[in-house]
């Protein structure tokens, strides 16, 4: 069960992109026992909380981040994705930004393809999405090439592939390693238009979580809430209320 912590606050209208064409992609399937999709209810909820905000807020690349290594980042942001897409004309990527632990090659059924690294590396001109299903759902997994992450997310090509896809896609997310530990995802976080946090109920210490928060917080990062993983209805409020409690 997935619940939603501050879900009022997961709430910016996206502008809609020019319908620029992907012309090139790799067609892949997800793996029949990977937890996609197996609770959409309330990834639909979420959905709808994106599509219907106030005009001029505009929230189009999400980065999804957790606190530690296991709060379920990928699952949520390949959930989260797939629903968007779904059952409409809105073009939506993933992006697997965690070079630690790639966390897409769970979910499809490929050989190891080309990706975000080899792009920089080898300085490709083409992009090689992986489209994933009849969905408008596209991917970009980490690639085959070693790269230290930070040169990788410092480099201007890098920088050209996010403006490339913030114009061919309506909806990008970000897939992206553990905020406490990984200087990285605060560099990307200061390059999207906002962060979701990702948390493990059971699992996810608050004053980690709150660590967390203050963390991406101090790094300019526009926090939109948090997820919570595996949520039995057991979390006291008072929780919730000291986690979102502005400093």
């Amino acid at each position: 069960m997935t619940g939603m912590l501050n879900a009022q606050d997961i709430v910016r209208r996206a502008n809609q992109p020019a319908d620029v064409p992907i012309d090139f992609y790799v067609e892949a399937s997800l793996k029949h026992e990977s937890p996609v999709f197996r609770s959409p209810a309330q990834y639909e909820i979420l959905k709808s909380k994106l599509l219907t905000l106030p005009p001029g807020e505009a929230v189009r690349t999400v980065l999804l981040v957790g606190s530690a290594a296991g709060d379920g980042v990928s699952t949520t942001a390949m959930n989260l994705a797939g629903v968007m897409a779904r059952d409409s004309q809105r073009k939506v990527v993933l992006l697997d930004t965690n070079l630690a632990s790639p966390g897409l090659n769970d979910f499809i059924q490929s050989e190891p393809v080309l990706g975000l690294t080899d792009i920089v590396y080898d300085n490709l001109e083409q992009v090689p999405f992986l489209k994933l299903g009849s969905d408008n759902l596209y991917a970009l997994p980490v690639g085959r090439k070693r790269m230290n992450p930070i040169e990788l997310f410092q480099s201007d090509k890098f920088d050209r592939l996010l403006s490339l896809v913030r114009n061919r896609f309506d909806y990008v997310f970000l897939d992206a390693p553990p905020v406490l530990g990984f200087p990285e995802s605060l560099m990307l976080s200061a390059r999207v238009d906002a962060v979701i946090l990702v948390v493990r109920s059971g699992s996810t210490r608050v004053e980690v979580a709150v660590k967390a928060r203050k963390t991406l917080e101090a790094a300019g990062a526009k926090l939109l809430g948090v997820v919570v993983n595996r949520r039995r209805y057991h979390i006291p409020d008072r929780i919730y209320r000291f986690l979102f409690k502005r400093s």
